[in-house]
């Protein structure tokens, strides 16, 4: 479908540490590292950031830099059963190499055996997979943000009773969209290739390519950027874990099933917390449209977010319809987000970098 204003404008109704954490095969992995980094001149484990299905993430640091001026980076290492998953990580990061809104792999390796030969020692980040010397199993090394995750970021706004302001929930839709667009247009750029902005080519068709794992937890914030204007303000917001990510046989639901994700992430951002977007169960009728957007909207006439860009809402009603065929493309979300970040923008001194300031930057 094609979004006009008068489509929307209807009747008005951290990263994470898991030192704590219980699952005993990213803690092996992540002491069995420490030993084996504990050798090295160059690098040294930090922590555990965190793990998932597949793999474990360490930040590691590089050792007798100036302090204050250390290197740090995101090594990530396979469980035991993610060895496929993790593989499908490294190939899939390749592709998207050279788009703003993904995490950049700075470093793989297919297996460590590959360092076997103590005469291999690899240069620059790969040392980092030489000092693994003696393991096996793939391995990845991304760039680290400090700034948390989407899912921290939530968990600190609702403890602190703040709602994100319309110009950063549009500002994060904007990124969300464009990761989304990644995905559809891979570039395939080479290692020193300088991430831009993703675009859609013209009369060019979209690839299928899934994330499958789009939630608050795999999306990073990371830095503002002067020199971008879509983020000389606002963070930009970076997808990471794409070990379930998978090309799909059904033409257009690439597109369609990624954009679903992030409209639920995006509900997720509103309410601070979980949603429920289960249909039929939990669809609503709005304005005509059967929506997965009920926890957004009033209830007796009410509205539950009084503050909400009731555009914002209603675009989200419609990216969350119930019939897959009427929901905005690629072109639709670009389009409306772009035009509705750039029309909130000014006020993003004002009203969006306090609250920037309080979730992400104030310790």
């Amino acid at each position: 479908m094609s979004i006009t204003p008068s489509t929307l404008a209807m009747a008005s109704p951290e990263v994470v540490d898991l030192a704590g954490d219980d699952d005993d095969n990213a803690r092996a992995v992540f002491f069995e590292s420490q030993e084996y980094f504990a050798r090295s001149n160059t690098w040294e484990c930090e922590k555990m950031l965190g793990s998932g299905a597949y793999g474990a993430a360490i930040l590691v640091k590089e050792r007798n830099a100036k302090q204050g001026h250390w290197r740090r980076v995101v090594l990530k290492r396979a469980l035991r059963a993610g060895i496929d998953e993790l593989k499908t990580e490294i190939a899939t990061l390749q592709l998207l190499r050279g788009n703003a809104h993904f995490a950049t792999m700075l470093a793989c390796c297919e297996d460590l055996t590959e360092f076997a030969n103590p005469t291999i020692t690899g240069t620059g980040l790969r040392t980092i997979f030489a000092s693994l010397r003696g393991l096996r199993g793939p391995a990845l090394v991304l760039e680290y943000f400090q700034n948390g995750t989407l899912d921290s970021l939530k968990e600190k706004a609702k403890l602190q009773g703040i709602e994100l302001s319309n110009g950063l929930l549009w500002q994060f839709y904007l990124c969300l969209v464009r990761a989304c667009i990644g995905l559809g247009y891979p570039p395939n750029g080479p290692e020193d290739v300088t991430p831009t902005l993703e675009e859609i080519p013209h009369g060019e068709p979209p690839r299928d390519l899934i994330h499958g794992d789009i939630a608050g937890r795999n999306i990073v914030i990371g830095d503002t950027n002067p020199d971008v204007a879509e983020h000389s303000s606002i963070p930009i917001l970076k997808m990471i874990d794409l070990g379930s990510s998978r090309d799909s046989d059904n033409a257009g639901k690439g597109p369609e099933e990624n954009l679903h994700a992030v409209a639920i992430e995006m509900l997720r951002l509103i309410c601070r917390g979980p949603v429920r977007t289960r249909v039929p169960r939990f669809a609503t009728a709005f304005n005509g449209v059967e929506t997965a957007a009920t926890d957004i909207l009033p209830v007796n006439g009410m509205p539950k977010f009084p503050h909400l860009d009731i555009r914002l809402r209603d675009l989200l009603v419609q990216a969350l319809r119930t019939d897959r065929d009427r929901r905005p493309t690629l072109v639709d979300m670009l389009t409306y987000t772009r035009n509705e970040a750039n029309r909130n923008s000014p006020n993003a001194p004002y009203l969006d970098r306090p609250i920037i300031q309080r979730l992400i930057y104030d310790v």
